[in-house]
């Protein structure tokens, strides 16, 4: 059994990177290269749309009155979503020095697309068939949903990056292909704040379905082990960090009460059904 494992963890199972000929190793990552290049191309051919254009002014207002505590849109509160990506944009922008314009603001959701097809491919490695995580991050970036969100300042795809880096990882624990040290559980719990603080409420929902899959998966005694319930702990007391700061300074925003709207739709009318299955399907797929 051990020397199974090790040959697991060493790639030599199933179509490792090393047993891979070079030839398809190059042609698959040049195919990722090209579709990642057509992502990149695509930034900056559309206007600004949908939530959008209040990122923009959220971020741009950020680094205006120096305040990344409380995100807000013309002087008003802007607490529909957590301020990851009004973050990320302003970091973006600083940076880069990239004008605060429809580019800035959809170059966080390229860059988690990216990250999350490279983690596809890396954990094909490192569950011993390469061939598999090269075509699983191809599935992904060549999916029509992503394409269009990977090119629009949306917090989706930084939930999709923060759930993979979670859910990656309790798979390969599952499969005894990964360590349960301290780096494994700080980067559980570093996925868990990206989808917490990019989404809001909406995360737990993907965090307690990988959560009991593993459980159920791995028998009575997966939940007593730290790796199961210590990361989304230490992530929900990081986040609640920033919760905790703008409720100190806004304690008549209905900070909750927003984000639980936004968790039903209860303002889209018709469209509440719709978005309750997208959720059920998609905590039940992952």
């Amino acid at each position: 059994m051990s020397s199974a494992v090790d040959e697991v963890n060493h790639g030599q199972v199933g179509g490792g990177l090393m047993s891979t000929p070079l030839t398809s190793r190059c042609f698959i990552l040049g195919l990722i290269f090209v579709v990642v290049l057509l992502h990149c191309m695509a930034l900056p051919h559309r206007e600004l749309r949908g939530e959008e254009g209040r990122r923009v002014v959220a971020a741009r207002e950020m680094i205006a009155n120096s305040d990344a505590i409380v995100p807000t849109v013309w002087g008003q509160p802007y607490l529909n979503k957590p301020p990851l990506y009004p973050w990320l944009t302003a970091a973006v922008s600083r940076i880069s020095g990239v004008p605060m314009n429809e580019i800035a603001v959809r170059i966080p959701a390229l860059v988690a697309t990216v990250m999350t097809g490279l983690l596809l491919l890396v954990a094909g490695h490192r569950l011993g068939n390469w061939r598999q995580g090269s075509v699983a991050a191809l599935f992904f970036l060549l999916c029509p949903v992503v394409i269009q969100k990977s090119t629009l300042g949306e917090t989706d795809l930084l939930l999709t990056l923060g759930c993979t880096m979670y859910a990656i990882e309790m798979l390969l624990i599952q499969s005894a292909t990964s360590r349960r040290g301290f780096t494994t559980s700080a980067w559980m719990t570093a996925g868990l704040c990206i989808a917490l603080l990019a989404k809001g409420p909406i995360a737990l929902l993907f965090m307690l379905s990988v959560m009991v899959a593993a459980a159920i998966a791995g028998g009575s005694a997966r939940w007593k082990q730290p790796s199961w319930w210590g990361p989304p702990l230490a992530a929900l007391a990081i986040s609640s960090i920033w919760v905790l700061a703008v409720l100190g300074r806004l304690e008549d925003q209905g900070l909750m009460t927003n984000w639980m709207e936004e968790l039903s739709r209860s303002r889209s009318g018709g469209e509440w059904w719709r978005h309750r299955w997208e959720f059920i399907s998609g905590v039940g797929l992952g």
